[in-house]
């Protein structure tokens, strides 16, 4: 951000040594110069916003002094330039810093009061510049005064800039305090054409397409930031978060040890490792990891939320519950949170004890579709079926993304017999997630065992099979067992036989006697057909296998 800026100060003090020898005698400055040579010297080698505050300060006592009007403008223009560069060191120390307490969050406060007053004064001194309208805007917006920053943003795009790049900030900035989303995205666009290599406004459009969950696009502006800026804290956070919605872990990993070098106290990291570690299911880990963000963050409730969620996976079920009750008492209105706690309350307590906050949480937040996917979940615990399914489609209506949502009605459809239904929720699912195993298993194992002739599709079948069994290495009964029912669709019954053996092996005991029952029909030469689910992942998420 200062080095917008240090262009500012370097033409005014080009402009003093370019006047000097040709003002001659006449132009010989008076009495007060030598605090503005003062204020020359400093400026020059200034390195820290200490020595642009003394600077500044000279340039003050200069121009108490100074009453020449060229004089007093060249020392007007020396001030302002001190002044935005200081205001921009300001406004880059508050962008990347990561307060750990209250004293270092009320710290920030001042600097962001600094900032303004800083970029307020530049901006007496120099009306006609966008420098001064843009950063007292970046300020404003960090105390929450919106209205009066978009407006000073929209007149710093009126006026011209030192570095073009100001004003595409200004514009991406613009953006995000739009509320159209079309709107941002034009704002957006145009600052990445005006400038492409700036890491800011990259990151600004990229915070906007992950919003939009279009995570390749995100990704692709995060990395054209980096090339920018290889350290710029933000860029790489987001990026670490985007790759782990695309599912590549190993990337994500090498991303977050490389934060863990740059910002090792940074709460997000801790944040991110937790994450990372829930998805490869390592839940003890990630509880570890959302225990230190609690540490350098403090007790949040969105943090409490996710090491309940943790610590119930990991089998420590009076923490998880702990956590889980404290993260709704202290946020009890956050729809993200309470989705996050009441599931594990739902889980931990069963569907009666949780009840009564579900029921509040849905009249407080009607269009929250995971609050709808964890009503679905209570009811089906309950055995109220019907209730359950529209629940579900309630869930996917307020938000057509939810893949556990879309399993669920699946297996509703299944349980019915309504084969068609079910395998289209889990083409749905598999738009969205292609390496879902549940997805994979049952759809294959609808398009192999369906009923009715005109679902069947046996070579698809064997294609979807085989993925579920190499994204679980071979060795889970339920995928074995659906490609052996696959290939015996297509009348390949010795490598179905094969396969059904090897799923015998693995298939634990309550399986054992439907997968005996499917071999012996292979070996009699015979595809198996079916009208009961399949399926690896229960209503709340655990193992599951039913047949």
């Amino acid at each position: 951000m200062a080095q917008l800026f240090r262009g500012t100060t370097a033409w005014a003090l080009g402009v003093l040594l370019l006047l000097a020898p040709l003002r001659g005698e006449e132009a010989a400055v008076e009495p007060g110069h030598p605090a503005l040579s003062q204020a020359v010297c400093t400026l020059i080698a200034a390195e820290s916003m200490f020595e642009l505050g003394q600077g500044a300060e000279f340039c003050r006592q200069a121009l108490r002094r100074l009453h020449r009007p060229e004089d007093r403008q060249f020392c007007r223009q020396l001030l302002a330039s001190a002044l935005l560069q200081r205001a921009a060191y300001l406004l880059t120390t508050v962008r990347d810093a990561s307060p750990q307490s209250e004293g270092e969050l009320q710290f920030l406060k001042k600097l962001v009061r600094l900032g303004a007053r800083d970029a307020e004064e530049a901006l007496e001194l120099v009306p006609d510049a966008a420098e001064p309208y843009y950063l007292l805007g970046r300020f404003l917006l960090m105390q929450g005064k919106s209205e009066q920053a978009r407006e000073l943003l929209q007149r710093a795009l009126r006026y011209p800039a030192a570095d073009v790049r100001l004003q595409a900030r200004a514009l991406a900035v613009l953006g995000h305090l739009s509320d159209d989303p079309r709107q941002q995205r034009l704002y957006l666009d145009r600052a990445c054409r005006l400038a492409p290599g700036d890491a800011e406004v990259r990151l600004g459009r990229a915070r906007f397409l992950a919003q939009q969950r279009q995570w390749a696009q995100a990704l692709a502006d995060l990395d054209a930031a980096l090339q920018a800026e290889p350290k710029h804290l933000d860029v790489r956070l987001l990026r670490a978060e985007v790759l782990l919605k695309l599912r590549r872990h190993e990337q994500a990993q090498g991303e977050l040890k490389k934060l863990q070098k740059l910002a090792p106290g940074h709460a997000q990291v801790h944040l991110l490792l937790g994450l990372l570690a829930s998805t490869q299911h390592r839940f003890a880990e990630a509880a570890q990891a959302f225990t230190r963000a609690i540490a350098f963050r403090g007790a949040t409730p969105r943090l409490l939320a996710l090491r309940a969620q943790a610590l119930l996976r990991a089998g420590q079920r009076q923490e998880a519950l702990r956590d889980a009750r404290a993260a709704v008492e202290l946020e009890a209105d956050d729809p993200y949170v309470l989705t996050l706690a009441l599931g594990v309350l739902l889980e931990g307590q069963g569907p009666g004890a949780v009840k009564p906050l579900l029921e509040q949480a849905l009249r407080n937040h009607p269009h929250h579709g995971p609050l709808w996917y964890l009503e679905a979940v209570r009811l089906e615990k309950q055995g109220q079926g019907a209730a359950a399914l529209r629940a579900a489609t309630r869930a996917l209506q307020e938000d057509d993304s939810l893949i556990s949502a879309r399993l669920l009605r699946a297996r509703f459809y299944q349980r019915r017999g309504r084969w068609d239904l079910a395998a289209w929720d889990y083409e749905q699912v598999l738009r969205h997630d292609p390496d879902n195993t549940t997805a994979l298993n049952n759809l294959a194992w609808i398009l192999a065992t369906a009923p009715q002739p005109q679902l069947r599709n046996g070579p698809r079948a064997v294609q979807l099979a085989r993925r579920a069994c190499l994204l679980t290495h071979f060795r889970d009964a339920a995928t074995l067992s659906t490609l052996a029912a696959a290939l015996a669709e297509q009348g390949r019954f010795d490598e179905a036989v094969h396969w059904a053996v090897q799923a015998l092996r693995a298939a634990p005991g309550r399986l054992q006697k439907q997968v005996a029952a499917e071999l012996q029909s292979y070996r009699r030469r015979r595809p198996w057909r079916q009208q009961v689910v399949r399926s690896r992942s229960g209503p709340a998420g655990a193992a599951l296998r039913q047949r």
